[in-house]
């Protein structure tokens, strides 16, 4: 059984890597039986999982100061 097969949304998906990945992390694995190629795709979806704990960056003063200025021009209150 190929990785890939069955995964893809549209005719293009299996051409296009950002769908196979997309589809490849979607992919429900609960119901295959065979216990290694289910360890196989479970493998492959930790490859390509979005990060969980992404450190946040704070801004710098400029950027505190642009966004102001912008939600000001824009008649925005930012609380």
């Amino acid at each position: 059984m190929d990785l890939m097969n069955g995964l893809s949304n549209s005719e293009l998906g299996d051409c296009c890597i950002l769908n196979r990945i997309r589809n490849l992390r979607n992919f429900n694995t609960k119901d295959i039986k065979d216990n290694k190629e289910k360890q196989k795709i479970e493998k492959a979806k930790r490859q390509v999982a979005l990060k969980k704990n992404v450190h946040k960056v704070k801004p710098t003063k400029e950027q505190m100061e642009s966004a102001r200025k912008f939600y000001e021009a824009l008649n925005i209150r930012k609380e």
